[in-house]
Order: C-alpha cells, then sequence, then structure tokens
C-alpha cells in the first residue's frame, strides 16, 4: 500500500504530519502530488486561504481516482496545538462530512480524557456562539443570514459569544462578557451554533445543542455512547500511527 503524505508548511501541522509518517512503515513525506493508494493532509478547502488551495487538489483527485484520503484537522476535546493536544482524524472530510470509523466504540478513550459528562440542566439561557464565516465546516452557507435568524429566534432570552477570531458586532442580543466558554457555558441550557466545537462543549457540559440553530433537540441520544465515538474520532500526535490503521483497516 502506498502512502503519500503532505506538508504544507504550517509548523503544526507539519508536526503532526511527521508524527503519521514516523509511526507509519514506508510512506513517504510530499510537497507535490503522487499518486498513491492512501493520502494524507492537514486540514480542508477554505476559500480565504491559499495554502489550502493544494491539500484541496490532493483530495479531489484522490476521490476522483475512488482512492483514499485521510485528514487531520483540530480535534474536540482537549484540542490544542501541541504535542499533548488532540486531532481529529477521518477519511474523505472532517467533522461530519468524513468518516472517523467511531461507531459504536467502547468507553476507554473517554475514560483516559478524564473529562466529567455534567447533567443535563433544566434551567439557563441560549448561548448563542459565533464562527468565523470563512471556515471550512460553513463552505457554501450564508452565515450571517443564518446568525441574524438565530439572534432574531433565541436573542430576546440568550446572550451572544462572538468568535475570538471574529468579534462580529450584532443587535438584538445581549453580549456575553464571560472571558471563557467555559465561563459562558455556566449560565447557559442551550448551546445555539451552526456547526461550532462550542456545541460538543456545551454537550458535555450539559447544555443542550442547537446545531444549525433549529435542529430537534429531544432526541433519544446515548451521550455516553456519543462521548466514547467522539473520543475515537480524535487522536495525539503519538497515536497517529493508530488512527491510520484504523482509517485503513490495516
Amino acid at each position: 500500500m502506498s502512502v503519500r503524505i503532505y506538508l504544507d508548511g504550517n509548523p503544526v501541522h507539519d508536526y503532526v504530519l511527521k508524527a503519521m509518517h514516523e509511526q507509519v512503515p514506508g510512506s513517504k513525506l510530499c510537497r507535490e502530488y503522487e499518486e498513491s493508494d492512501v493520502a494524507v493532509v492537514f486540514g480542508v478547502y477554505k476559500a480565504a486561504i491559499k495554502a489550502s488551495y493544494f491539500r484541496a487538489s490532493v483530495i479531489a483527485r484522490q476521490q476522483l481516482k475512488d482512492r483514499k484520503v485521510i485528514v487531520i484537522d483540530s480535534g474536540y476535546v482537549k484540542r490544542g496545538d501541541d504535542k499533548d493536544s488532540y486531532y481529529s482524524v477521518g477519511l474523505d472530510g472532517i467533522n461530519g462530512y468524513g468518516d472517523h470509523k467511531n461507531i459504536g466504540c467502547p468507553s476507554d478513550r473517554w475514560d483516559a480524557l478524564g473529562v466529567e459528562l455534567k447533567p443535563m440542566k433544566e434551567k439557563g439561557d441560549h448561548l448563542i456562539c459565533g464562527q468565523v464565516p470563512w471556515d471550512a465546516s460553513l463552505s457554501g452557507v450564508n452565515y450571517i443570514e443564518w446568525l441574524y435568524k438565530a439572534i432574531d429566534k433565541y436573542g430576546e432570552h440568550g446572550r451572544y459569544r462572538p468568535h475570538p477570531l471574529f468579534d462580529y458586532k450584532v443587535s438584538g442580543v445581549k453580549r456575553s462578557i464571560e472571558t471563557t466558554i467555559e465561563e459562558a457555558l455556566e449560565q447557559a441550557r442551550y448551546v445555539v451554533a451552526y456547526n461550532s466545537n462550542s456545541l460538543v462543549d456545551g454537550y458535555i457540559n450539559g447544555c443542550a445543542p442547537l446545531p444549525g440553530g433549529f435542529s430537534m433537540i429531544n432526541r433519544m441520544v446515548d451521550r455516553q455512547q456519543w462521548a466514547n465515538n467522539l473520543a475515537y474520532a480524535q487522536w495525539r500526535p503519538d497515536e497517529m500511527g493508530e488512527a491510520f490503521r484504523r482509517m485503513t483497516n490495516g
């Protein structure tokens, strides 16, 4: 099986990609496209980020030939940008657009995270969490239009927390003044976001998630199983070999 791992010049990306290379025998680091059974990239296409154009072409070429592409990106719990942080690993895309091979997973990885699933809340307001419109997960979405619809629906009894990288000024809703997302979540019963990781933070902290702003929240969901599956969607740099084998059934 031929494996090509594509560096992109970003120090964090390349650290994680090189970690996978070191743990996958026979893999090759590349900066230009080469045909292979499996390609590995960090991130997907972002219209506003020129550096993402090449990785988008790698993904497209692999899919055109019906070959695998593993996409690494930011993780969900204990995420960050160092060797002890977790990074998502999936086939053909990120988040819900990719296959993380994580259905019906055991609890061992979640237990190892040492994160408590707090009881679901019965009181609190709606915390509307902002995102950056140029994020890959919002591709094709008129995010500002959606945001104002969410504020019209939930703003009267809610708070708006802008993304740290996009302090968009809105009206019709009180602004969250808390410093951290954890502090902001303390007063919330619901978290409203299009598809932000704040929905994950909120669900762990007992807040019902409203993805897309208007989804049903009373569905029967086994939250512990959801957490177990989530832990199998993310991996540390020193676990990238295991993640690769899971993606390729190797």
